[in-house]
Parts: C-alpha cells; sequence; structure tokens
C-alpha cells in the first residue's frame, strides 16, 4: 500500500522554535484548524518533524512530513466512508473494549462513545433507505447503559450480544 506524503518546508528564526512548536500543537489539537499548516490529525501513518540550523544565518529549516495512507478514509462528516477503513477501526475499537473487560477495567468513555458512533455510521452505510437507523442500534444502547450503570457482567453479556450479531453480518456480506 503506497503513501501519499504531505510535505512543508518552513524556514525560522532559532529564537522562535517554541512558539511554531505550540502553534503546531494548538493546529493538531484543532485538527488542522491553522492555516499554516496543511495537516489531518485523523489521517496519518507517519509525521516527521525535522528540525536543522543553517549555519551563517542561524535560520531552522523545519520539514513537516505528514504521510497519509492510500486509501485512508475521509471523515463521516464529509460524507464519503470508506467501508473498509470503517470496518477495520470498529474491529480495532471493538477489541480494545473487549481487553478492557477481560483486564476487569471499564471501558474507557471515548472509546465506547466512538465505537457506538461508528456502529450509526455502519448501520447507516448497509441500510441506507432506513430513515431511522435507531431500533438496530438496541444492543449499542445496552451497551451504553450498563457502561453508565458500571455493571461489567451487562457490559460483557453486551460485547457477547454485538460479536454474535457482527458474526451474523460479516457472513450475511461474504
Amino acid at each position: 500500500m503506497g503513501e501519499k506524503k504531505d510535505k512543508q518546508k518552513i524556514d525560522i528564526v532559532q529564537s522562535d522554535l517554541p512558539d511554531f512548536l505550540r502553534r503546531f500543537a494548538d493546529a493538531w489539537e484543532k485538527k488542522g484548524g491553522n492555516p499554516e499548516f496543511s495537516l489531518n490529525p485523523d489521517a496519518f501513518s507517519r509525521l516527521e518533524i525535522k528540525a536543522k540550523t543553517q549555519e551563517p544565518s542561524g535560520v531552522v529549516r523545519v520539514r513537516l512530513i505528514h504521510a497519509i495512507p492510500e486509501g485512508k478514509e475521509p471523515s463521516p462528516e464529509k460524507g464519503k466512508i470508506n467501508f473498509k477503513a470503517l470496518k477495520k477501526r470498529m474491529k480495532s475499537r471493538f477489541k480494545a473494549m473487549g481487553a478492557s473487560l477481560r483486564q476487569g477495567e471499564p471501558i474507557p468513555e471515548d472509546a465506547l462513545d466512538s465505537f457506538v458512533e461508528d456502529y450509526r455510521v455502519m448501520m447507516e452505510y448497509l441500510h441506507p433507505k432506513e430513515s431511522d437507523p435507531e431500533p438496530r442500534m438496541g444492543l449499542c444502547k445496552a451497551l451504553s447503559k450498563a457502561h453508565e450503570k458500571g455493571d461489567a457482567t451487562a457490559q460483557k453479556t453486551a460485547v457477547d450480544n454485538l460479536r454474535r450479531e457482527m458474526k451474523e453480518c460479516h457472513k450475511s456480506y461474504d
């Protein structure tokens, strides 16, 4: 699989390097909200930041290389869904939730929220003619309720039910 590289070269005065790095971090947190940097924090396989001082002038040349894997899905907000990437992301989040439960730890709130949102997107993708995806969200609602109550047994049951549902779904599409 290839990569698309977004490269930027920026020359700055050495004393401005800390401020530059702060602006970069802010742009990263705001998901590319700074036009100075063309980056997408949600879609990258590699990020390189190289700073080299140009000796006689004292100017620092900063190279930002933001490598994006070919076929990396755009965010769902843009209206395009890469089914393969969505399925892969859901699988990894599902495994992480199961691992947390096996270790006796609660499922991280952000992992659960992102899985539920991905599940909703998946249901809308697989069943586009349904005006309301809510009836298909019952298993995720059960998991969310068990998580809110802190009921580990109910969470494990909900995860097992989701696992069975996913296996049935994958069988029907294979």
